[in-house]
């Protein structure tokens, strides 16, 4: 993780495989090759650019009753 409090929106982040622990995951290690290069990737604070970036989007909802 590196962070810039100076300009959030300048962070950036990668973990050796993926952001997911499930290896169903499209997630799950293709962050690897980035890491093993030494690369990173933005790390999002600004809501705008989490929805812009997002690939797909997850709404959870209570279950009624």
């Amino acid at each position: 993780y590196i962070q810039d409090p100076a300009d959030w929106r300048r962070s950036r982040w990668i973990v050796p495989l993926g952001a997911s622990g499930h290896p169903g995951s499209p997630h799950y290690a293709d962050q690897t090759t980035l890491w093993a290069d030494v690369e990173t990737i933005p790390q999002w604070w600004n809501w705008d650019d989490i929805v812009a970036a997002a690939a797909t989007r997850q709404r959870l909802l209570p279950e009624p009753g």
